[in-house]
């Protein structure tokens, strides 16, 4: 068995490696699985977890035998997606209303020298809907949360962008 530190939420696991399992494996995942725990009470600031190896084996087993990849129960979807969308996307792209007016000044731009300087210009509004569309598209495709996810944060994004126009329009 490997040390699955590292591979995210869903180590590939069978029942038939978990019963095959050493000792120093299973101290060695727990070890692992505790130290999620702990990093995850820390980012909510919830109470201790436990650090007795046999305790987080047991509850790692628990989890595992009912097919769940993490110990917290997932985000709803509307949850999940404001939570992605006012974090590190928020911090790494920009605002959304700088970010995606950005994008319709590309696609305008692009659609004016394709088909014609005769259409409006894009906004962010434009922007946020369309990308709910390709969401909707791929959804119809194969049906994902991860697309559900995503049309939320657009969604998401659009509202924060409007509330951000009005804040700049009312400070001039």
């Amino acid at each position: 068995m490997a040390d699955y530190r590292g591979m995210g939420e869903n180590p590939p696991l069978t029942k038939r490696s978990l019963d095959d399992a050493t000792n120093a494996e299973w101290e060695a995942l727990a070890r692992a699985r505790r130290d999620a725990l702990q990093a995850h009470a820390e980012r909510v600031n919830a109470a201790e977890w436990p650090t007795d190896p046999a305790v987080v084996k047991a509850q790692t087993d628990k989890v595992w035998a009912e097919g769940i990849a993490a110990a917290e129960p997932p985000l709803n979807v509307l949850a999940e997606a404001a939570r992605i969308t006012s974090g590190d996307r928020q911090q790494a792209y920009g605002h959304p209303l700088d970010n995606h007016s950005a994008t319709a000044e590309f696609w305008t731009t692009w659609l004016r020298r394709r088909y014609g300087a005769d259409m409006p210009a894009l906004d962010y509004r434009d922007v946020c809907q369309m990308m709910i569309h390709q969401k909707s598209s791929r959804h119809a495709n194969n049906p994902k949360r991860d697309n559900l996810v995503d049309q939320a944060g657009y969604a998401h994004n659009e509202d924060q962008a409007d509330i951000e126009k009005a804040a700049r329009e009312a400070n001039g």
